[in-house]
């Protein structure tokens, strides 16, 4: 059985058209879908057109947070305001409207469950219908009114307490048990992205992992199974493990860019956003760059201001390299703990994938082979966003290709959920601090 996808208010329309439109009055019969990436440092809005089995990029926004310099999360109205621009942006660049869109998650709690539902196999022989009672029961013991449920993947079945196998139909016995892993997230800061982006004039009609997303941006079909994805972004990292069956775990740790960069302003004694810059420059990946040269950064004086001072790169290098080492050990830690081997390889993406050592010190600490992934080919999509930063975005272009709606069950918000997100500005704010908290 494959995967399942929440769908938060419908079902969306597909095209017809066997090619991708190209005047106005084909587009709007086409069916334009959008995705957005709301995320602490930028928010991306990607409009595409489906056309048969792809999407073809036709615009695109891209803003960047606020507070990028600073290292802290955008308040709740200040995503609003960056979402509508990136919104309007990729209006102008299609000669479109936006108004429902395909979103992304990859706030705090985002994580995976293993759980089991057992049937009885009332004629002694395994049914199609008995394996569909075990995923359903499966499914059902994971529900919990604080989470809600974005993916399931059948890990396979049991057959009277035996091996786990892939395919039970037609097997002798009596109890059926199935393994499913329930990808899930709160309902209230689901509710709160969904109000964002309200507030900013969009209907949510689907939420995604965003590091599902990024998966499916970084690999192509082929060379999913037993791949691990790690998206590297400003406030968390994001891990997506694939099977054969799909997606079979993903969560978002705390850390990324935003960890590494504080660890370069106290190597440094200087201050966030020169320590952002001196990491953009010179712990990038630069090629043949001599890790002995110095270079120029600013550093505290005594009376609290930035005087200017050198420093080796190799100490910016070093403070980017220790950080990211203890990231990759979360990472291996996080994996352990959850019941999965270690993957076959790895690919690295977001904005922290091109630091320098990166892709090494993952493999070392994973024990496997680790690439800096960029975005597999999507029709349309600029150069500017086929790079490792911009992989949700993508991946949730691709998803909607992959994802038939009869896979993706309707979802809605409790009334106290809804409460939560919509009393009034107060409780926005307060609601919005998931992000915040993800520091």
């Amino acid at each position: 059985m494959g995967m399942m996808t929440v769908d938060l208010m419908g079902e969306r329309g597909r095209c017809e058209e066997s090619r991708a439109p190209t005047s106005c009055e084909e587009l709007s019969r086409a069916s334009v879908v959008t995705a957005v990436d709301v995320g602490v440092s930028k928010t991306v809005c990607a409009l595409a057109v489906m056309s048969g089995a792809r999407a073809d990029l036709i615009g695109a926004g891209v803003i960047a947070s606020p507070n990028a310099a600073s290292g802290k999360a955008a308040d709740f109205i200040q995503a609003v305001r960056a979402l509508r621009l990136a919104a309007d942006e990729a209006e102008r660049s299609a000669g479109v409207a936006v108004t429902e869109a395909v979103a992304s998650y990859s706030g705090p709690d985002l994580g995976t469950i293993i759980v089991e539902g057992r049937v009885q196999a009332k004629a002694g022989v395994v049914s199609a219908k008995d394996e569909a009672k075990a995923v359903q029961a499966a499914v059902a013991a994971a529900r919990d009114p604080a989470y809600r449920i974005l993916h399931t993947a059948v890990l396979g079945f049991r057959v009277d307490g035996g091996a786990r196998v892939a395919e039970p139909r037609g097997l002798e016995g009596r109890r059926l048990a199935a393994e499913v892993a329930v990808v899930r997230a709160p309902t209230a800061h689901l509710a709160a992205l969904v109000q964002c982006a309200g507030e900013a004039g969009l209907v949510i009609r689907r939420i995604v992992a965003g590091p599902l997303a990024a998966g499916l941006a970084a690999l192509d079909p082929d060379d999913r199974d037993g791949a691990l994805v790690i998206d590297l972004g400003a406030g968390g990292v994001g891990l997506a493990l694939f099977g054969a069956q799909g997606l079979v775990y993903a969560s978002t740790l705390k850390g990324g860019g935003v960890r590494v960069t504080r660890s370069v302003a106290a190597a440094l004694d200087t201050s966030f956003a020169a320590a952002e810059k001196a990491k953009i420059l010179y712990a990038s990946d630069c090629g043949l760059a001599d890790r002995r040269d110095t270079v120029e950064t600013p550093r505290l004086g005594p009376d609290g201001r930035l005087e200017p001072a050198r420093v080796l790169r190799r100490a910016i290098q070093d403070a980017a390299g220790d950080r990211l080492d203890a990231i990759f050990a979360d990472v291996a830690r996080t994996l352990r703990r959850a019941g999965f081997a270690l993957p076959a390889h790895a690919v690295l993406v977001g904005g922290g994938a091109h630091l320098a050592g990166a892709a090494e010190i993952a493999s070392a600490r994973l024990g496997a082979p680790v690439v800096v992934g960029g975005v597999c080919t999507i029709p349309g999509l600029e150069q500017a966003m086929s790079s490792a930063p911009f992989a949700t975005a993508a991946g949730l272009l691709r998803w909607i290709v992959e994802t038939p709606p009869s896979a993706a069950p309707a979802l809605s918000f409790s009334a106290s959920s809804r409460r939560s997100a919509q009393g009034g500005q107060a409780a926005l704010l307060r609601a919005w601090r998931w992000l915040q908290e993800s520091f």
